[in-house]
């Protein structure tokens, strides 16, 4: 049992053990009644014995690796996708309305990046917005991607949604999933959120950086500033650590958020998607249980629920779910179509944990009013790349880097984007997680100011061009100012990129398919050296 886990659940020492391993969370209205958590110290020996047993019994209920699949075949979920975006006329007449309301589809004004009024159309409701974050999922793992190397998942719906969606050939994040979450709510690159590797729980001693709120603008909070949209969160948090004060289960509400459903942290430290602490924050307060329902399911379930309880009100949502990230361990057998056989190794693992995820996304989908989903724009990043021990052969593999790292395998994500009104196809403008921020804004008729590194990639959904140059991707550690033991940082243009490691650089030219790079050793040619100096400038000026 992690060290984590004990410690989030000093909060129910007082609990019966049914209590304790109640499956249900309690709803928003009961939180209102709930005395918010204050940070654990060490659990106490009883709490410890109380949570191993629970533990015992309900991970002995766990599938079985190399369990048969029992779910719907891969055909049968790829016509269910097929009908979600074919037989909706409400999302096609919808569509076409919108499109009627404004002379150039996708167009903005100048030097604003805001769909004007006359674009949108006085009538148009306003758009909900659903950015949908995958785990651990390089361009590498997706078929839509035809990636060097790739061993992509079965993923049906997704495949089906690349199809009918904006696909982004060049989109870039972070190395590892804070500093990627940092910036999309932020719009602020690692140099100014001062944060470059993960937040920890289990030893906030090694890592006592927290990412203050005083001053900082955040998305939700320019969301809540709109009047008209509510900003909710669901899934993965992993923005702060125990150190933060007065209650590090509110972090989600204090960073803007109306309302927050799910775990603070990763999966990874609570040892399995089918137990784990699970977190519900309004304003009034928040409540944290330990939750046994498969963590992909749960968050599909709390995604619609909230979706539902906001009636016809616009939102913004923040999806993070987190699959596929470790541990990986065999999901339920109803989410998998038996296509991938004995899940007996991590990739085949994190391949099913993949496909799960395809599935539930599949029902939410489905699940969706076609009145909320006409007026929604949906977008669908991975946070970084793909962790190495998912690969049979990772050494086998032809470009460099995996996650953690700035190579083209840690920072190069899938990312398409979907909307009623929005023509599907391929694009390769730049674009970064860090563009969350200002893209959603955009969407919504907000106010990007904040977002000093965020660019609106909006005009690019409805088949407008990009106004990225380049793009910069950097892990440091620890998380704060510095001094670091490991920093790393790159810098992405039309065609070239410039890695560096510590006071080392490598520049590379990125050729075509565009996840490959070919490494440029000196001495350079003339218009080499150019495009070094070029980049080493531009990396200079962003680290200050």
């Amino acid at each position: 049992m992690s060290v984590l886990f004990a410690l989030v659940c000093l909060a129910f020492t007082a609990l019966t053990p049914q209590a304790v391993t109640q499956r249900a969370v309690a709803e928003p209205a009961d939180v209102a009644h709930a005395p918010p958590l204050v940070a654990p110290g060490v659990a106490s020996p009883a709490a410890r014995v109380q949570i191993q047993n629970a533990r015992r019994s309900k991970l002995a209920r766990r599938p079985a690796v190399g369990a048969p699949a029992s779910g719907a075949s891969l055909e049968a979920r790829r016509a269910r996708a097929q009908a979600v975006f074919a037989s909706q006329a409400a999302l096609q007449s919808a569509g076409a309305e919108r499109s009627a309301g404004r002379e150039n589809a996708g167009s903005v004004n100048a030097g604003q990046g805001h769909f004007t009024d006359a674009e949108l159309g006085e009538t148009t409701p306003p758009r909900n917005v659903i950015v949908i974050l995958l785990d651990d999922v390089g361009i590498d793992r997706l078929a839509s991607y035809e990636a060097l190397g790739s061993e992509p998942a079965p993923t049906p719906f997704l495949d089906v949604v690349a199809e009918q969606s904006m696909v982004f050939d060049r989109a870039y994040a972070q190395p590892v999933c804070s500093p990627s979450r940092a910036g999309a709510l932020t719009g602020l690159r690692p140099p100014r959120t001062g944060v470059g590797t993960v937040f920890l729980w289990e030893n906030t001693e090694s890592d006592p950086f927290n990412l203050s709120l005083r001053g900082l603008d955040t998305l939700p909070k320019r969301v809540q500033a709109t009047h008209t949209h509510v900003p909710v969160a669901i899934g993965k948090w992993h923005l702060n650590n125990l150190l933060y004060e007065p209650n590090p289960f509110a972090h989600p509400i204090d960073f803007g958020f109306s309302e927050f459903r799910g775990s603070m942290t990763s999966v990874l430290l609570s040892e399995s998607y089918y137990e784990y602490p699970y977190t519900v924050a309004t304003r009034a307060g928040a409540h944290t249980a330990i939750e046994t329902t498969y963590a992909t399911t749960k968050q599909i379930d709390d995604a619609l629920d909230v979706i539902d309880r906001l009636g016809n009100k616009p939102f913004v949502m923040w999806f993070a779910l987190h699959a596929p990230h470790t541990p990986w361990e065999a999901p339920p057998a109803e989410l998998l179509s038996g296509a991938l056989g004995d899940l007996s190794t991590d990739n085949k693992l994190y391949q099913a944990t993949l496909e799960a995820a395809d599935t539930e996304l599949l029902r939410f989908f489905e699940s969706l009013r076609p009145a909320i989903l006409s007026r929604s724009v949906v977008i669908i990043v991975g946070d970084n790349g793909t962790p190495a021990a998912s690969f049979e052969n990772p050494q086998s593999l032809p470009f460099n880097g995996f996650k953690g790292s700035v190579g083209e395998r840690g920072i190069h994500v899938p990312m398409f984007t979907w909307a009623a009104d929005a023509e599907p196809g391929r694009t390769e403008a730049l674009a970064h997680t860090d563009d969350l921020f200002a893209t959603t804004l955009d969407l919504i008729g907000g106010d990007a100011s904040a977002g000093l590194d965020s660019v609106s990639f909006a005009p690019v959904i409805f088949g407008g061009t990009g106004a990225r140059t380049h793009v910069y991707a950097a892990r440091h550690r620890p998380n704060g100012a510095g001094p670091y033991n490991k920093d790393v940082s790159a810098v992405i243009g039309d065609k070239w990129k410039l890695q560096r490691e510590d006071d080392a650089y490598r520049l590379f030219l990125l050729s075509n398919p565009p996840n490959n790079q070919l490494w440029r050793q000196q001495p350079f040619s003339p218009n080499e050296q150019a495009q070094f100096d070029e980049l080493k400038a531009l990396m200079l000026e962003i680290e200050g």
